[in-house]
């Protein structure tokens, strides 16, 4: 039996043509520094944003409960 991956995607965030700092969120419709457009390119894989948005997320909440 073989498997197969499903690849998931959040449309809340795409991808631009940076090699770093690339997922951007729907809100910025085009990057300032590669020039990619929001509607030309690709929404963000769900293990990526996980991986590198949601542990920002997750302190700046807890940073602002802080205070």
């Amino acid at each position: 039996m073989k498997l197969h991956a499903v690849v998931q995607f959040n449309t809340d965030f795409w991808d631009c043509e940076c090699n770093s700092s690339y997922i951007k969120s729907i809100d910025i419709q085009s990057c300032s520094i590669c020039g990619a457009e929001q509607d030309e390119q690709p929404s963000s894989l769900v293990v990526e944003v996980n991986e590198h948005i949601a542990p920002a997320l997750i302190e700046a909440m807890r940073l602002k409960h802080e205070h």
